[in-house]
């Protein structure tokens, strides 16, 4: 299965169905099954911001603390469904919600369409860049 690796807070807020998109500066063609990984890294920056609005209410509806969101690990399952370009339009369509405070919504980057996500009990696995394999021999 094809998997992705993010930073915190944005792994887990796939995870729980905060976030419907995943904002890219690439395309994918790829459709399909994704792991959401969630990244070991957890720079102070994205710590800190986890304290703000919108990030912290959608935490903390979902049932998570900032000091438990899980890293290094695979953390849902979630279809791959499509890959949109983001023009003026489509982030016309998110004015008023909190996805676009969870993704960089530039125009001309691409917001990949994530359904069915699935949290899952975390699953400790190392990350890479891009899409990249994975399937449950990678566990360390």
């Amino acid at each position: 299965m094809k998997a992705i690796t993010l930073w915190q807070p944005w792994a887990s807020l796939l995870a729980s169905g905060a976030k419907k998109y995943e904002t890219r500066t690439w395309a994918t063609t790829y459709r399909g099954q994704l792991a959401i990984h969630a990244a070991k890294k957890f720079p102070k920056e994205e710590i800190e911001l986890c304290w703000e609005e919108p990030f912290k209410t959608s935490l903390s509806k979902s049932g998570l603390k900032v000091e438990d969101l899980p890293r290094g690990a695979i953390i849902a399952i979630a279809n791959l469904t499509d890959c949109l370009k983001v023009n003026e339009e489509f982030i016309k369509n998110l004015a008023g919600t909190t996805e676009l405070e969870f993704g960089d919504y530039e125009i001309g980057k691409y917001a990949w369409v994530l359904t069915d996500v699935r949290p899952i009990k975390p699953i400790a696995v190392s990350g890479k860049q891009g899409l990249w394999n994975w399937n449950e021999a990678d566990i360390e």
